[in-house]
């Protein structure tokens, strides 16, 4: 079993774009409940989530989620 970090992504709604842009995207409320749900949904504690980046495509932001158990 693995115990170390699990990296999931978590795509951004076209209307938080500019927050997922800034340095800590975590400090705003609505991205912090958006990766919150998708820890969860992943079977994972949303209180060991941490940011480790994010990138941009043509379908928008995705910010890269490390989580564990």
């Amino acid at each position: 079993m693995n115990n170390g970090p699990i990296r999931i992504d978590v795509a951004v709604p076209e209307a938080l774009e500019g927050a997922a842009d800034a340095n800590s995207p975590l400090d705003h409320p609505q991205i912090r409940s958006l990766v919150q749900v998708a820890v969860t949904r992943a079977g994972l504690n949303p209180g060991s989530a941490r940011y480790r980046g994010r990138s941009y495509s043509s379908s928008g932001y995705t910010l890269h989620i490390d989580a564990e158990h």
